[in-house]
């Protein structure tokens, strides 16, 4: 069956056609194909790997793991399992990782914005899924960590949803062009994750160090608010960890943070290996508004959501820190 949800956030694919130019030649010699239907290179992996190390094998291309967010890359998707003879589900990029009742691809776009066929519809909130596209186009959920083959997809550019909701705590802030809300209620990271979510938002992400002003002046404001408690206050970024158990520091939209445009950590941060989600301090100290690592679990804390402008580019390009195998 097809289950249709339009949510406010709407996603739209851009892409220049092929050309001669260098990107085109280096993604030629990446074993990337173009699909002018589409507008997107694409690279298949015929090998299965589990979903974090699928996701990241096209971090370390530069891509992302790819998902069916129109009808042109689905039929993309289902043409090449076609033409690689496969008969198992692939995996898509489209998960609960950041929380648990919120799907979203790496991009940042909501399973509520897309309209797919299922072939069993089985989300539960309970624990993290995978959504799986079968051969014929199909989606369905996996709750283990099995491997699939999958494939590594890149683009232009990505249009995220518009400024505007009935939320007038929601603020639009001329400097930056993006609504913010700093949300006075405490909470674990994925908890708020999921309030921005819901709010039709994400957690902030810090591209500048101008926004990295305003993120700090929001956090000053609302930590003075009771309920009081430590100073810190979540935004949106997290670590991804490898299998060295290296720790690789993403925004909630797939870019590395320094990709991002703002990676100033706190002296000596980050520097717990299990503290892997991001947030700011606000609390009068030299490290006021630069990038701390928190616990996502052990303590909750106040948060911060953006609503970005109407048509604000964010560049698939992902390109990993030097420290980074």
């Amino acid at each position: 069956m097809f289950v249709c949800v339009f949510f406010l956030a709407v996603c739209t694919w851009c892409a220049n056609s092929a050309s001669t130019g260098d990107t085109d030649v280096q993604l030629l010699q990446q074993n990337y194909t173009f699909h002018q239907e589409a507008g997107v290179w694409v690279k298949f992996y015929s090998e299965p790997q589990e979903w974090v190390s699928a996701a990241l094998k096209c971090f370390d291309e530069g891509a992302i793991l790819a998902s069916p967010l129109s009808e042109e890359i689905r039929k993309v998707l289902i043409s090449i399992m076609a033409d690689n003879g496969l008969t198992t589900p692939m995996l898509t990029g489209i998960s609960s990782v950041y929380a648990k009742e919120e799907y979203q691809s790496i991009e940042g776009v909501s399973l509520s914005s897309l309209c797919l066929p299922w072939s069993v519809r089985n989300l539960n909130n309970s624990v993290t899924g995978y959504l799986i596209m079968d051969a014929n186009g199909a989606v369905t959920t996996e709750y283990i960590k099995e491997p699939h083959p999958f494939a590594c997809y890149k683009k232009e550019k990505v249009l995220l949803n518009e400024c505007g909701t009935k939320d007038k705590e929601f603020v639009l802030d001329d400097r930056t062009g993006s609504c913010y809300k700093a949300f006075n209620r405490l909470a674990t990271w994925h908890e708020a994750f999921s309030a921005c979510a819901k709010a039709g938002a994400h957690l902030a992400i810090i591209n500048s160090d101008i926004e990295a002003e305003i993120i700090w002046e929001l956090a000053k404001r609302v930590i003075s608010e009771p309920p009081l408690n430590e100073k810190y206050v979540y935004i949106g970024f997290w670590a991804w960890i490898r299998r060295d158990n290296r720790l690789f520091w993403l925004t909630v939209h797939g870019q590395s943070v320094n990709d991002a445009g703002y990676a100033r950590w706190a002296p000596k941060e980050p520097n717990d290996p299990v503290q892997y989600c991001g947030s700011v301090y606000a609390g009068g100290k030299l490290e006021d508004g630069v990038l701390h690592d928190s616990t996502c679990y052990t303590y909750k804390h106040k948060f911060i959501c953006e609503i970005a402008p109407k048509f604000q580019a964010v560049s698939s390009r992902i390109e990993l820190p030097s420290n980074v195998a």
